[in-house]
């Protein structure tokens, strides 16, 4: 609701102000309005310099960084756009603890190793919709009247899919790979939360 008054208020004052453009002169019409757009960051300036509440804080690791580029299109053509990316996990995920896991090569026939497209030396398996990294294996031979055939043991580790998070070219040339991010986030002083980023490096 807060957020929403806010946002309104230079618009509100903006046509309050074209409804009185007989009674002003444009020079005080464009003062106003810049008065009323700079209002909104004098607002969140207050909402976070006096917010002391404590924030609530979730952690999490730099797995890999990378660049890219894109190209866009505007009124004077096409540009390049130089994308710096950090791929992250929460660091709760960080050390998943792996496990032995035997799989029926009868009953989960569809269960099978993968390798990885872009590291082929790391082989998965999905379960269950969950993605896990086979770390070793085991075959063993079952034959009984009630089974034929031979279970598969597994030790798996549960894969965490790295988000992508886009961030400054400076940012990127001061922290990469085994870092870490904070990401804080506060209240605010009129109840509009506003977030802190704390890199720390891995020492």
């Amino acid at each position: 609701m807060t957020q929403l008054v806010l946002f309104s208020l230079p618009v509100i004052a903006g046509l309050f102000i074209k409804s009185k453009d007989k009674d002003m002169s444009s020079n005080t019409q464009h003062i106003l309005q810049t008065m009323s757009f700079y209002s909104i960051l004098f607002f969140l300036a207050v909402n976070a310099s006096f917010d002391f509440s404590k924030p609530l804080s979730k952690g999490y690791l730099i797995t890999d960084k990378a660049i890219s580029t894109e190209e866009k299109m505007d009124s004077d053509g096409y540009s390049e756009i130089t994308n710096y990316q950090f791929k992250t996990i929460p660091k709760e995920k960080m050390n998943p603890v792996p496990f032995w896991k035997h799989i029926s090569a009868a009953e989960h026939a569809d269960i099978y190793p993968k390798a990885d497209r872009y590291n082929p030396s790391k082989v998965f398996l999905n379960i269950q919709n969950k993605k896990y990294e086979i770390l070793a294996r085991k075959f063993k031979i079952i034959r009984d009247k009630n089974n034929d055939g031979y279970l598969r043991l597994y030790y798996l580790k549960e894969y965490t899919k790295p988000d992508v998070m886009n961030v400054s070219r400076k940012t990127y040339n001061q922290f990469g790979k085994g870092d870490y991010l904070d990401i804080e986030t506060y209240s605010g002083l009129f109840g509009l939360e506003w977030t802190y980023n704390h890199w720390k490096h891995n020492h």
